[in-house]
């Protein structure tokens, strides 16, 4: 009995202890008992954004495919320091492949401009338009012969005025502050005065080259008529000049010979009268040469008037004031030895 006690005691002393420390043992840890004597403290959780998280977890994952990279270059460079043996039997074949141009093409960038920058625009456009409009007129005659030229100094003229009109214009409001809203304006009138005027001028140059290889043509034929008349006339004094002659030197060759002086003067003026009668002769027949001449390019002419291209050709026939001056001192030439030779008969 006593044992038994004693082992009663020694189990108690034990299991007191552990009991006392326990929470289910301590009453005053039980939570119905610390909703009663416990104030009431709200529990605040705290949440945490979304996007941070996002964020932290794309750092972690950015990291760790730095690292993956890493690690594959590392492992690339230990392959590239390896010593690779070829294959004893595979053949390769290279292909060649096209270049590929890498450099991009230059890209065009459309500045866009201010009114100010459009209006002083406009303004210069009308006044280098104004300047050739000028310039062109200058060079034309009002009172020309040619009615296509008269048409187009008439046209130019009205131009001008438009010009001055609307360069007038865009003048007086050019320092406005609130100026209208008129360069869109202004830039179409310039646009349809310039084309119309490149028309004009194309149709004024066609016309023009027309009309003066007309002209050119009817004056080559008015040339060469006057050409070949003088030539005509010419030729036929040389043939009553060369008669005379002939008639003149026969006067003093039948005369009675006498010696001396006068016969040797006699005997001269023959001499001289014959060789003048050759150089007549010579000169009949370079005229008359000319004369075929210009009657063969006149039928020509009159045949193939497409043939007769411009003013060049015109410039290649003479003037009929030159011909008249080359004839006109051949002739003197002549009348003064023809003289020498009619003073034989004194002698």
């Amino acid at each position: 009995m006593k044992n038994k006690l004693s082992v009663f005691v020694l189990l108690l002393a034990i299991t007191v202890p552990q009991v006392a420390f326990a929470s289910w043992w301590n009453p005053l840890s039980w939570k119905v008992f610390s909703r009663i004597f416990s104030p009431n403290v709200e529990t605040v959780q705290e949440v945490v954004p979304t996007e941070n998280v996002a964020s932290s977890t794309d750092e972690v994952s950015e990291i760790e495919k730095l690292k993956a990279e890493l690690e594959e270059l590392k492992s690339q460079k230990n392959d590239s320091g390896s010593p690779k043996t070829a294959p004893t039997t595979q053949t390769t074949t290279k292909q060649n492949t096209p270049a590929v141009n890498s450099t991009p093409a230059p890209q065009t960038t459309t500045k866009t401009m201010s009114r100010d920058e459009m209006f002083a625009d406009v303004m210069q456009k009308y006044t280098n338009f104004q300047s050739t409009i000028t310039n062109k007129k200058g060079g034309l005659k009002k009172n020309s012969s040619s009615l296509i030229e008269r048409n187009y100094y008439v046209y130019l003229d009205g131009l001008l005025n438009k010009i001055y009109s609307d360069l007038g214009y865009l003048e007086s409001i050019k320092n406005w502050n609130s100026r209208p809203l008129v360069e869109e304006t202004y830039l179409t009138k310039y646009k349809n005065l310039k084309s119309d005027y490149d028309t004009q001028s194309r149709s004024y140059s066609a016309d023009i080259n027309n009309e003066q290889q007309t002209n050119y043509y009817t004056d080559a034929m008015i040339r060469l008529n006057a050409i070949i008349s003088h030539s005509e006339s010419f030729n036929e004094w040389l043939n009553d000049t060369s008669e005379q002659l002939r008639t003149t030197v026969m006067l003093i060759a039948n005369k009675p010979y006498t010696g001396g002086l006068i016969g040797e003067c006699r005997t001269a003026s023959v001499d001289f009268g014959n060789s003048l009668i050759e150089v007549v002769s010579s000169t009949k027949f370079s005229v008359q040469e000319d004369i075929n001449k210009w009657k063969m390019l006149r039928d020509y002419l009159n045949s193939n008037s497409s043939e007769f291209v411009g003013k060049d050709d015109l410039n290649a026939i003479p003037t009929i004031d030159y011909v008249k001056n080359d004839y006109s001192k051949t002739r003197s030439e002549i009348n003064e030895d023809l003289s020498s030779v009619t003073k034989g008969m004194g002698c």
